[in-house]
């Protein structure tokens, strides 16, 4: 589930950029669960673009996901480029880095704020839309650290999922055969694993002490 905070950077995204921050490719997806009949099923849904000539089946969508072209949506929709890469490929710059070529795209049937671009987890540039149904940033980014860059865009209408809004997968930039990894974020995740296995180990309730080694197992093996 996405929890959609419009303008306002929520904790869902500050999470999965925790997880970008530590090199893990990642594709960003959305979806509704049922908390109350405040929220709609489907509000909140998952875009992935397919290859030129690719069938277009479940299955064929499932195969995007994985490649990471997708972005996550309340209704806009929204596509990004970094020097000809798509949303969820790398980029490989040598040595001490260069300037990338940045450019994000935002749609929407409702009018839009701004869109703009996170890089690791910080909003980096911004293109006011001035109530605009489309807007386009382009932007110059200096990469001489590895770095990861996604594209956000929202507006002030209000959907039954919340703000609209739409998030892009990121291109992930890689400096000198070294990608992105903040080791700050590590520890940070580190705790929260092993936290995960004190609650399963001492509080959690479990009919079945095989979902619980399971469970445990998993975080260790992360």
């Amino acid at each position: 589930c996405w929890i959609w905070q419009g303008e306002q950077i929520g904790a869902g995204e500050r999470g999965y950029y925790r997880w970008l921050n530590t090199g893990q490719k990642l594709p960003i997806v959305g979806g509704t669960d049922k908390m109350s009949n405040g929220r709609i099923l489907g509000g909140s849904r998952t875009y992935a673009c397919q290859q030129e000539g690719e069938e277009f089946t479940f299955e064929g969508w499932c195969r995007a996901v994985k490649r990471g072209t997708t972005f996550a949506s309340t209704g806009a929709m929204i596509d990004l480029h970094a020097d000809g890469a798509r949303m969820g490929e790398e980029l490989h710059l040598s040595g001490n880095g260069g300037t990338v070529e940045v450019t994000a795209t935002a749609e929407s049937v409702w009018p839009l704020t701004a869109v703009e671009l996170v890089v690791n987890g910080a909003r980096t540039a911004r293109q006011d839309a001035d109530g605009a149904c489309q807007v386009t940033l382009k932007h110059n980014l200096k990469a001489d650290q590895p770095c990861w860059v996604a594209a956000r865009c929202w507006g002030e209408h209000w959907t039954d999922a919340g703000p609209v809004m739409a998030h892009s997968s990121p291109v992930y930039i890689d400096v000198g055969g070294r990608s992105t990894f903040e080791s700050g974020e590590g520890e940070y995740l580190l705790t929260h694993m092993e936290g995960g296995i004190s609650w399963a180990e001492r509080i959690g309730v479990f009919r079945d002490e095989h979902v619980r080694n399971r469970l445990i197992g998993l975080f260790r093996e992360a």
